[in-house]
């Protein structure tokens, strides 16, 4: 898969992430929780895939940056 492909799916995603998904320890069903989401860029192939996702961040403009993000991606 190409760089451009794993973008366009997984977004700015954390590698540490990314080989979650990858090992099975994530998967379609669950519930996802990001503690310290900042603007969300972990969130992006989950709110896509439909997860059930919850985060917080003690930055609230973070917070409202996620939320804006999960309405355009959900």
């Amino acid at each position: 898969m190409s760089s451009d492909l794993l973008f366009d799916r997984f977004g700015h995603i954390d590698i540490y992430l990314f080989d979650q998904f990858l090992r099975g320890r994530i998967v379609p069903g669950m519930r996802v929780v990001d503690m310290g989401c900042g603007t969300g860029r972990n969130l992006v192939h989950l709110l896509r895939e439909g997860y059930d996702v919850y985060a917080t961040d003690r930055d609230l403009e973070a917070v409202v940056a996620v939320q804006a993000l999960a309405r355009t991606l959900a």
